[in-house]
């Protein structure tokens, strides 16, 4: 993971909810985790087609 990325993210969620505890990496990684799995299911499948398609005779 990008660092950058994610101190974005935590900039995000800090302005978002003052109120509450700090942003913590350990909050990002929750978030991350969330997203990350998302993101894992999409480009399997992504992957998937590319090799088929790849397999394909000319």
């Amino acid at each position: 993971m990008k660092r950058k990325r994610i101190s974005r993210k935590l900039n995000a969620i800090n302005k978002r909810d003052k109120a509450d505890e700090p942003a913590t990496w350990e909050k990002a990684d929750k978030i991350n985790a969330a997203n990350y799995g998302q993101i894992n299911e999409t480009s399997q499948s992504i992957m998937q087609s590319r090799t088929q398609r790849d397999l394909r005779p000319r």
